[in-house]
């Protein structure tokens, strides 16, 4: 009876862990599900970030040079997308100098993607830096693009370009001073319901993300 009793206890101290460990994981990930409807999509989507290593097959039309050694933060950027939907293709512009983001080429990118008609734009690139350059072109091409710009994984309210009004600032604290607009997700832990499973961290990918979940087949 005795050794009932403690395997019953076994038992249920591991039934509880395992729903410990459940509502842990609920918490503290997102979980996405990849979606395959993008081949019927409408909707141009580009984004904007740094060097390649190496060429993509959701990459439709770029500047890059491929000149990096190694894997970048836009490989992975786009390496995610491909985990994600499925069929994506994307506009992709390199608008980084020496591995730091430029305004120059940061207002170069933004007006490629206009003139090839791109609709939806993400950039996972951030500055401290306010620029008036850039906050005019915001202002003034805002019913021809949307923009989507992640905060960095720091707690800092000042990021850019994801704070000018008319862009949409995508991170994962409640301590940013958010705008109406941004988008706030309670984690940057995200897990892609791929074969195998994919999981990603950083609200990097927030961003092109939420690009897509949000104006896919709109």
């Amino acid at each position: 009876m005795q050794f009932r009793h403690k395997c019953l206890a076994v038992i249920i101290l591991f039934i509880v862990l395992i729903g410990i460990g459940i509502i842990y994981i609920y918490c503290n990930v997102i979980f996405i599900k990849p979606d395959t409807n993008i081949g019927q999509n409408t909707v141009s989507f580009g984004i904007i970030d740094g060097g390649l290593s190496g060429e993509h097959s959701n990459v439709v039309d770029t500047n890059a040079n491929y000149e990096e050694k190694k894997l970048t933060h836009g490989d992975k950027i786009l390496n995610f997308m491909s985990e994600y939907v499925f069929d994506s293709s994307f506009y992709y512009y390199d608008a980084e100098d020496d591995n730091t983001i430029s305004t120059d080429k940061l207002l170069v990118g933004l007006q490629w993607m206009l003139d090839n008609n791109v609709e939806c734009v993400s950039i996972s690139l951030s500055s401290k830096f306010y620029s008036e350059e850039v906050a005019d072109w915001m202002n003034e091409n805002s019913n021809d693009i949307k923009v989507y710009a992640s905060y960095s994984n720091t707690v800092n309210s000042l990021d850019y370009p994801a704070s000018y009004n008319n862009v949409i600032g995508v991170g994962s604290s409640a301590k940013i001073e958010v705008k109406e607009s941004d988008v706030i997700f309670r984690n940057s832990k995200l897990i892609v319901w791929s074969t195998p499973f994919r999981f990603y961290s950083g609200n990097s990918y927030l961003a092109p993300y939420c690009m897509v979940r949000d104006n896919i087949n709109n």
